[in-house]
């Protein structure tokens, strides 16, 4: 049985890079694919470019709510087993869904990863930095925390994507997180074709997300969000993914702390706690000896003390 894929792109004014997108998508050698592009409120020749691909695609336009919302419509367009997520100034390249999908059929993984190369930016392309590597071993729920998978990189299982309702519309960062983190957390297995697949652009478009400047305490406003979120079916933590998102929970509120959003940061420490009691931070020696005894309030009060008096004697010198 030769199972569907759907190959899903939003985009929001990306008339230079979208119409490659698409040609990456329908140039791909697994046979039984559907492509489907959400313009997304563009203002520019991006729907045009759209258009002009006529019934090799499916595509909608409407008002501009955002990429997840319209990664979300684009899935309500699409009949696909499987679903790849691609933004408009991205490329998979050709082999990518066919290689994939091998891997799922094996029925060991519900969402396969790959590796990626950046390109774009005048420099040479080259490997992404941040480290893939095999998931076999690996809580999911931990594995997707600390190497994040960006949008293009995984193929999942049409049911995952239907078990946590997509995207969480309306965040403008850490979408992908977000969500990956939520897919881990509903019991998708993941696995790793250990292959560069996929091309991720950098450019200095005012249509990239990551050009959109946010509060220090963003993240850790999303994490306890999506904090109460996980308390409930469909998703469930093991004690090793408990321990990791407290973890990663403390780290987020250590940074906001030191940038003066306090009252969240002890929201955080205390919903820390919730999920793991001492789930430990990555900090210095002395200061993972120390948290061991006192909590994270007290040691962060402490080390903006130690921080002040150390000014203050440099002030005298």
């Amino acid at each position: 049985m030769l199972y569907n894929v759907s190959i899903l792109i939003p985009c929001h004014n990306n008339e230079a890079f979208v119409g490659e997108a698409i040609e990456s998508a329908l140039g791909q050698t697994y046979p039984n694919i559907e492509v489907i592009v959400v313009d997304d409120g563009s203002t520019d020749n991006s729907l045009q470019v759209i258009k002009s691909y006529s019934d090799r695609i499916k595509w909608q336009s409407g008002p501009n709510r955002g990429a997840c919302a319209a990664r979300n419509t684009a899935f309500a367009l699409s009949q696909g087993d499987f679903v790849q997520f691609l933004d408009a100034d991205d490329l998979l390249l050709p082999e990518k869904i066919e290689k994939q999908m091998q891997a799922l059929l094996q029925g060991a993984a519900d969402v396969v990863v790959c590796k990626g190369t950046l390109f774009g930016d005048g420099r040479p392309e080259r490997p992404i930095k941040k480290p893939t590597p095999d998931p076999s071993g690996i809580d999911p729920v931990e594995y997707v925390l600390k190497f994040p998978l960006g949008t293009e990189r995984p193929l999942y299982r049409r049911s995952f994507v239907e078990k946590v309702h997509g995207y969480r519309e309306g965040l403008p960062r850490a979408q992908d997180w977000d969500f990956n983190v939520r897919v881990a957390a509903a019991g998708a297995r993941f696995s790793l074709v250990d292959e560069i697949l996929v091309r991720h652009r950098h450019h200095d478009s005012p249509s990239r997300i990551t050009r959109q400047k946010l509060p220090l305490d963003y993240t850790l406003k999303i994490c306890l969000e999506l904090s109460e979120l996980l308390k409930n079916p469909p998703y469930h933590l093991s004690i090793d993914a408990k321990r990791a998102f407290a973890q990663n929970l403390n780290q987020l509120s250590i940074y906001a702390f030191r940038n003066g959003f306090r009252q969240i940061a002890k929201r955080g420490f205390h919903e820390a706690n919730v999920w793991c009691i001492n789930a430990g931070v990555e900090e210095r020696f002395f200061y993972r000896v120390l948290s061991s005894v006192f909590s994270l309030t007290f040691m962060e009060n402490l080390m903006q003390c130690c921080r002040d008096l150390r000014c203050k004697l440099k002030s005298y010198a």
